[in-house]
């Protein structure tokens, strides 16, 4: 910091403004990183950067709020059967997750699952059976290892 004539230099911003879309500057209270936004999403046992679902200032939206916003575009979609719930997306997710091969560390990442077990347990019904892989296996092991003497 320097003086100038007596009077002390307002210091710098570290980062730029974030503007809105209208071209204002945020008020502070919206601002994601600001202390009064982490607090509200803390009290609500929520951190800002873990939010499954935030708004346009990056705070985590309400489930009432996204659940009701949800059943309106689900009216727009043919074929889903009746009742389908946002839930049923994240099962949905990790099915394919599943069915493209993916081991079960990367899936419980995804779904960020706090162990793999969690995982196992829900979804360890869907990996295919791997029986007839390992008999295959073993099979072939035996098939070509050398013969002992005296055989």
């Amino acid at each position: 910091m320097t003086l100038t004539s007596g009077a002390a230099a307002s210091p710098q911003r570290s980062r730029p403004a974030r503007v809105t879309e209208d071209g204002h500057e945020p008020h502070a209270s919206s601002d994601p990183a600001g202390p009064r936004a982490r607090a509200r999403a803390g009290a609500a046992g929520v951190q800002v950067a873990d939010a499954d679902f935030v708004g346009v200032f990056g705070r985590p939206v309400a489930p009432y709020t996204f659940e009701t916003a949800f059943r309106r575009a689900r009216g727009t979609v043919g074929g889903l059967p009746e009742g389908f719930r946002v839930h049923d997306l994240r099962h949905y997710f990790a099915s394919l997750l599943i069915a493209s091969g993916l081991d079960v560390k990367t899936v419980q990442t995804r779904l960020r699952h706090s162990s793999a077990k969690t995982t196992l347990d829900t979804y360890g019904h869907i990996w295919p059976d791997r029986d007839d892989s390992t008999r295959a296996a073993v099979s072939e092991a035996f098939a070509t290892r050398p013969l002992a003497v005296g055989e």
